[in-house]
């Protein structure tokens, strides 16, 4: 069987870099892990990382260092290679994508703009598989106007979908909600909480439907994208339980409505194809 890492110096040295960017992960998380159930969950999982190279002195890398490890070890596989990526964003203090020097999030990022990045991947995904073309918010490409007649008051001065697919004459716009409520769906806190829960509930309803009366098509449709922890949601998958639709009709026109539930972290068995598989909201 042919060895992973011929020069064990190679094996030792990664793995100090691996702990040094696990304790750098799990420290950044841990000042959210209080209030947010997701950078707890994230924090959970960088921790047992941590343990898994316990047995190394935590090391800094630089990018010499990480290029120099991808060269002593012939054709790397792209585990390797994407997770030596992802240490070269940590030393450089960036972010959790793109390849070149000014792309990419910070780790400061908020946690629901990092799900609103999650779903954007998710959202571009699932439009490449139908040969949809995607316009994301916080790139400034759905930005809408709203032109008051008195311009002098202070208010909303646009409107701003999370991501807009087209694909012929079809519209789908997705917002994602970092919020529990597609797990509430599906647990007691929604009848312990249920008025409070339903008006807010009802408030991002309302807001996905604003945004869809401003696009003309043959078909409409809107979707609530909402994080789910990963056991939740691949009980629901395994009955088609984790989307739900409705649809409605005003003035002559059908607007398909969906809440979408998605997981925040993958398996071996769960790739972002497993989660749009059953997109179809077009």
């Amino acid at each position: 069987m042919p060895c992973r890492y011929p020069d064990l110096e190679y094996d030792r040295l990664l793995r100090s870099y691996l702990r040094w960017g696990f304790e750098r992960v799990y420290h950044s998380l841990i000042p959210y892990a209080a209030l947010d159930v997701i950078a707890r969950q994230l924090a959970e999982q960088a921790q047992v990382l941590v343990m898994q190279v316990q047995d190394t002195t935590p090391r800094a890398p630089d990018r010499r260092a990480l290029q120099q490890i991808l060269q002593g070890i012939g054709l790397p596989s792209d585990i390797l290679r994407h997770g030596l990526q992802a240490l070269g964003w940590i030393a450089d203090e960036r972010g959790l994508a793109g390849e070149a020097d000014i792309d990419g999030p910070a780790w400061t990022l908020p946690m629901y703009d990092l799900f609103e990045r999650w779903v954007g991947y998710l959202v571009s995904h699932w439009a490449k598989s139908v040969g949809g073309e995607v316009r994301a918010g916080y790139r400034g490409q759905t930005n809408v106007a709203l032109d008051w007649s008195r311009r002098s008051i202070d208010a909303l001065s646009s409107l701003i979908p999370d991501f807009v697919v087209r694909r012929g004459d079809q519209i789908v716009i997705f917002d994602s909600k970092y919020k529990g409520h597609f797990e509430e769906f599906d647990e007691q806190r929604w009848f312990e909480l249920r008025d409070e829960l339903h008006a807010e509930h009802r408030h991002d309803v309302h807001q996905v439907l604003a945004y869809a009366s401003l696009y003309e098509a043959r078909t409409i449709s809107a979707a609530l994208i909402y994080p789910m922890r990963l056991p939740q949601w691949e009980r629901l998958a395994r009955n088609d339980q984790t989307i739900i639709s409705a649809s409605l009709t005003q003035a002559g026109r059908q607007l398909d409505l969906k809440l979408i539930g998605v997981p925040i972290e993958l398996s071996a068995s769960i790739s972002p194809d497993n989660i749009v598989r059953n997109w179809n909201v077009a």
